[in-house]
């Protein structure tokens, strides 16, 4: 069938003037109760077989939006860049200018759960539930059934079918979702339990039945296999959100909307993420965590190797630094966390002294929580404090000229005269040092990572 009408403002993604010749309907059996009429093509020239072959969903003008297949289209990639090249491709097929169907790659030997259970003690199932549930739930997934969820003939798990992904923006352009309420947050409470959602929730984003999703709530490979995805997630650079709404979507309004809303759910999710113990102990744990997340933003840019598209290509050196911000804020705020409470604890107790002697410590200290200030990592909090108790002090006048050229360590351990007692200031010294030299010791172990671990780790993952 030539589509002769067919014309790409875009000049991206959109099917421009292709020759595709329909395939008998009876090779292709749609969902049952589907909501669309689906037909299968292949492109003219092409043999027989589905590795040539489309799947093309057809616009219901009478409750659908023509938008609903850009915001669809938009969604597919977005699928195909966290979860993989197994994902199938999709695009919107233009007419005059608007969508009239979703063209897509059929998908080899499609089997939907709902005819082949996920086996939940195969590991690799287990692992790809795991990246299609946490990508739902970021993509505000509304209708994840048993027939959108599926094995390929490799027997690797996909998610077909975006109608309702971005549902919280998507829902306007449906005659059956407008002026709906909808709640896609994501607590930490939330992140934990996936992919159990809670009640009254509206992402569905997975097929299981309640008992099981508790139960794989709680499996490790689920658990690590669930943070490496919500860190990919996290790591996603802003322009890469920015190109993929700009190949799908016409309207600069809808483009500019989508991908502002999905910044701001990164960053939000960014932020939910680092108030959980268990994720920054995931962080602390798998350094090398980040080269499997690079490689993989690796694979989307091999379709866009081109010149042309080179727009549409994920920096790398982008996401590689927003993980090392991301970890070394978590090795920072324990140790400055730390280090200034004990500081504060030092000011609180010496606040009620009158002595010169602690006035000057009072003065020290204060000068430790200012300098703290500025100490944006590790290495510079323990650089602040090894300058700190190496100063020397300089006397204002005859009250304290005793302590002039006196470091600030020595001062910190000088006594009263009728109290032989340690100084509780000489103790915040000796601690602090041994809590610096622990970390010193911690970062040394974190950067040589262990090797036998980490493949041990992978055999069993």
């Amino acid at each position: 069938m030539r589509r002769n009408n067919t014309k790409d403002t875009k000049k991206k993604q959109h099917v421009e003037n292709t020759r595709i010749t329909p395939i008998s309907v009876d090779d292709f059996r749609p969902t049952e109760g589907s909501l669309h009429r689906v037909t299968t093509y292949k492109k003219e020239g092409k043999p027989s077989g589905s590795s040539h072959a489309w799947v093309v969903k057809h616009l219901k003008p009478t409750s659908e939006s023509p938008t609903l297949f850009q915001i669809e289209g938009t969604a597919g990639d977005f699928y195909r860049l966290l979860i993989g090249p197994r994902e199938p491709k999709g695009r919107p097929i233009m007419s005059e200018s608007k969508p009239v169907g979703l063209m897509s790659r059929l998908v080899e030997g499609y089997t939907p759960v709902s005819e082949n259970n996920i086996n939940l003690s195969n590991k690799k199932h287990v692992r790809q539930l795991a990246e299609i549930s946490v990508v739902a739930a970021f993509l505000e997934e509304g209708d994840l059934h048993e027939d959108n969820l599926g094995f390929n003939s490799k027997g690797e798990l996909i998610k077909i079918d975006h109608g309702q992904s971005l549902w919280s923006i998507a829902k306007e352009y449906h005659k059956g979702g407008q002026g709906t309420v909808t709640d896609f947050s994501l607590t930490a409470e939330d992140i934990r339990n996936l992919p159990f959602v809670r009640k009254g929730h509206s992402a569905k984003i997975c097929p299981l039945d309640e008992e099981e999703m508790k139960e794989i709530a709680l499996d490790p490979v689920f658990i690590e296999t669930k943070f490496k995805t919500l860190l990919k997630i996290a790591l996603m650079p802003d322009e890469v959100c920015h190109s993929i709404c700009d190949a799908f979507i016409d309207d600069n309004s809808l483009k500019n909307e989508i991908a502002t809303h999905l910044i701001s759910r990164r960053d939000e999710l960014c932020d939910t993420l680092m108030t959980m113990p268990e994720f920054k102990l995931y962080l602390i744990e798998h350094p090398r965590v980040i080269d499997e997340i690079k490689h993989e933003y690796g694979q989307f840019n091999v379709e866009f190797r081109k010149g042309k598209h080179s727009h549409r290509r994920v920096d790398i050196d982008a996401v590689e630094a927003r993980f090392q911000v991301m970890v070394e804020n978590v090795k920072t705020e324990s140790l400055y966390s730390t280090l200034m409470t004990k500081v504060q604890e030092r000011l609180d107790a010496l606040s009620s002294e009158t002595s010169t002697l602690a006035g000057i410590k009072r003065e020290l200290f204060t000068d430790l929580k200012s300098r703290l200030l500025d100490a944006h990592s590790d290495e510079q909090v323990i650089d602040v404090f090894d300058n700190w108790i190496a100063q020397s002090y300089h006397a204002q006048g005859k009250k304290d000229v005793k302590y002039d050229g006196m470091t600030c360590e020595d001062i910190m351990s000088t006594r009263r005269k009728w109290d032989p007692r340690v100084t509780k200031s000489s103790i915040f010294i000796t601690e602090t040092k041994t809590l610096l030299e622990n970390k010193r010791t911690n970062l040394l172990d974190l950067i040589s990572y262990d090797d036998e671990y980490n493949s041990s780790n992978r055999k069993t993952f």
